[in-house]
């Protein structure tokens, strides 16, 4: 699967706690844990000329991830359908001062939960992956 697709960012799959309390489930980020420091860093989101259209976002699992979770989890080499709707972006919240820029779909049909497949989520949670979107023709 590579036709037609937008790489949006590389990095292990975060989401904010308010997402899961509101069942929203609308919004994740990516982390990169490969920087040498005590924190990790926060991956730029690139949606290049996506933002606001229509289509499906994807993580493709690129390595191992921390051992948290049971047998869901991806596995390296899953791709992982998250969810349809308009590619988005918005804060996640506040880090250290600096807003945590989040990605997600919102859906077409109006819902206020659920936007994304909230097993899907949980699937690639703390996993490292290659984030993209394919829009809808």
């Amino acid at each position: 699967m590579t036709d037609g697709q937008h790489t949006i960012g590389r990095g292990r799959v975060a989401t904010h706690s308010g997402e899961r309390h509101t069942d929203r489930y609308g919004l994740l980020y990516l982390v990169d844990d490969s920087a040498s420091s005590d924190r990790p860093h926060l991956v730029d989101l690139d949606l290049g000329e996506y933002a606001g259209r229509l289509g499906a976002l994807y993580a493709e699992v690129v390595g191992p991830g921390l051992d948290v979770g049971g047998d869901e989890k991806a596995s390296v080499g899953d791709v992982v359908r998250l969810g349809d709707g308009e590619l988005f972006t918005e804060s996640a919240g506040r880090n250290s001062g600096v807003d945590v820029m989040g990605v997600g779909v919102q859906p077409t049909n109006g819902r206020e939960t659920n936007w994304m497949d909230p097993m899907a989520l949980y699937r690639v949670r703390h996993r490292p992956v290659r984030l993209f979107f394919t829009p809808a023709d």
